[in-house]
């Protein structure tokens, strides 16, 4: 499905034809009778289904079912009590993915988008039960458009930092990187796909902001060159000159309904390279300005 959305809007400005998976295989994991939480963290831990829901609760309104909310541990909660190991860079946090594997599949989060100071769009881990005996976790996104993005019988949570992406774009252009390949989207071609505006509201240095933005999509912009990430399991690293960068996901674009686009202007005025703008966080954190590169990464 998101492949052909990306295809669809690239056949207007007749871009390149490519043949890849828009969502890679994942996993198949049994359900277990605890949840682990690893990778990049100083404190692993294992904890049983009664230790989840010992923890500190939270109930979310869910968008899908309005009037309802729905009650579990935080996930951002689960990652931050392992206390994800983090560099000297600047707000190193929105550089941590979070991988939530179950029943046949995993998905992939960003802390950032998670974090209730920036993307504020949590993931709770709801108890399933049977009469009075809880059964498994499940992962749901109560903030989502759709259930896409729940896991059920969650057993693992794993943890990841990634490093900023190259400083090598040439003027108003953003170089991609997906393993060992490197294609750059010139500003010719960013400025001739598809243009959406965004009127958006964040906190910048403390002080509120309403700016308006105008760009292409981030995957309709990735899908110009050939790369369509995996919808489920991969996390983008944007980053911009001055080294500064931000992880996003297609699927909190996707899903979470919360576009990410790659801004060519700001209130007006032509920008001298795109900036990222993650529509609906609360703070400007993840919006990279002067973005240079876009890092695609499988989980």
């Amino acid at each position: 499905m998101l492949r052909s959305l990306v295809i669809g809007a690239l056949a207007v400005v007749g871009t390149v034809s490519v043949s890849t998976a828009a969502v890679g295989a994942a996993p198949v994991f049994s359900v277990g009778s605890s949840v682990t939480v690893s990778g990049a963290v100083t404190d692993p831990a294992t904890y049983s289904l009664e230790a989840l829901d010992a923890l500190p609760q939270v109930s979310v309104a869910s968008t899908r079912a309005p009037g309802t909310s729905v009650a579990g541990v935080s996930l951002q909660t689960l990652v931050t009590k392992g206390s994800p190991r983090l560099d000297a860079g600047k707000n190193p946090l929105l550089r941590v993915a979070v991988t939530v594997r179950g029943i046949g599949r995993a998905v992939t989060f960003t802390l950032g988008e998670l974090d209730a100071g920036f993307g504020d769009h949590p993931a709770v881990l709801t108890s399933a039960t049977s009469g009075s005996a809880t059964t498994r976790a499940d992962l749901v996104v109560p903030g989502d458009r759709t259930a896409a993005r729940s896991v059920f019988g969650v057993s693992r949570v794993e943890v990841s930092l990634t490093p900023p992406g190259p400083v090598t774009a040439s003027a108003g252009g953003v170089d991609v990187v997906e393993g060992n390949r490197t294609v750059t989207v010139p500003s010719t071609v960013l400025a001739r796909l598809p243009q959406h505006r965004e009127t958006v509201s964040f906190n910048a240095s403390g002080v509120t902001t309403s700016r308006t933005f105008v760009g292409p999509d981030l995957a309709v912009a990735l899908g110009a060159v050939g790369v369509f990430p995996p919808a489920f399991t991969s996390v983008l690293t944007v980053t911009g000159t001055d080294s500064y960068a931000a992880d996003v996901t297609l699927g909190e674009a996707f899903f979470g309904g919360r576009p990410l686009l790659l801004a060519l202007s700001e209130n007006g005025t032509r920008l001298p390279h795109p900036r990222l703008v993650t529509v609906g966080d609360k703070k400007g954190g993840r919006y990279v300005t002067d973005t240079t590169s876009v890092t695609a990464r499988t989980t």
